[in-house]
């Protein structure tokens, strides 16, 4: 019986809210002279709850202590509606700030799919809550499109590298562990980038990969939506069965580079064995 209630208590407390910070060198010749060291911090699966506010603050002082260039949010930020983003959520979460900003896609649970008995008008409703919502934290969207991110260089020229945001499908047709997401248009978000600039993926889910490789794109995508089912040990997961990628860091042949990361908050039972709440910190490399 006391094993059992050590296991309940790790699991609960340790496991469930004890932050791991994982860091990766990203390491590229593609990689342009005025993003040489270049930092990102990638947070994802949030599932905001309220009653455990002290681990989203955690997650933000320590965010802030990796002096990150840029933040990104990979999607899910609430488990079932934009009511899980009550006003001293919304203060803590402004508290994330980088100097090329916080930009955020779209996950499955934010566009309220989950919620019961809900019409297309609920669903409209709720997901323009969660526009205003997130706005006002001072975080950007980037629903199946791309910005330029811009450096300056040494000689006094500049660079830039590509962001590119993809939302789970908002067609309603799809839901958690779908492989295929037919509802994505991967074109639409490229569209009138010209060239092959180095390119950074925000993609909700990990499936999306290898669409995006497929198309010369995603030198580094950032996935989440997995939670490695919150349960992993000795490499293996019950996400494996659902997802060719669930967790941590994935490579091509061409060295584009997958990460998945396992998420910050729960869906279901409050626990996690073996997959603790993570952040994750790249730094780009120029290098051959």
């Amino acid at each position: 019986m006391q094993l059992l209630w050590a296991i309940f208590f790790w699991t609960t407390f340790v496991g469930n809210l004890s932050l791991r910070v994982s860091e990766l060198e990203v390491c590229s010749p593609r990689v342009p002279e005025g993003f040489d060291g270049y930092r990102i911090v990638h947070i994802s699966d949030l599932h905001t709850n309220s009653d455990h506010a002290g681990r989203y603050e955690r997650m933000v002082k320590r965010v802030g202590k990796a002096r990150a260039d840029l933040i990104v949010n990979t999607g899910d930020l609430v488990t079932i509606s934009h009511e899980e983003l009550k006003p001293e959520m919304i203060e803590i979460y402004s508290g994330l700030m980088a100097p090329d900003g916080v930009w955020s896609v779209w996950g499955n649970h934010d566009l309220g799919f989950y919620i019961h008995g809900a019409d297309s008008v609920a669903l409209t409703e709720n997901f323009e809550r969660m526009r205003q919502k997130v706005a006002r934290m001072g975080w950007r969207t980037l629903s199946d499109e791309s910005v330029y991110i811009r450096r300056g260089r040494s000689d006094g020229g500049s660079d830039s590298i590509l962001l590119t945001g993809l939302d789970f499908p908002h067609d309603g047709m799809h839901r958690g562990h779908n492989t295929m997401l037919a509802g994505v248009d991967i074109d639409a978000a490229f569209e009138g980038v010209e060239g092959r600039p180095f390119n950074v993926v925000m993609a909700h889910t990990p499936q999306m990969w290898r669409r995006v490789t497929e198309r010369g794109r995603g030198d580094v995508t950032m996935s989440g939506h997995t939670h490695a089912m919150q349960l992993k040990a000795l490499g293996w997961s019950p996400a494996q069965y659902l997802y060719e990628h669930w967790s941590g860091r994935h490579e091509d042949e061409e060295k584009n580079v997958l990460y998945v990361n396992d998420g910050i908050g729960y869906v279901g039972i409050p626990l996690r064995v073996g997959a603790r709440p993570e952040i994750t910190i790249y730094t780009l490399k120029r290098c051959e």
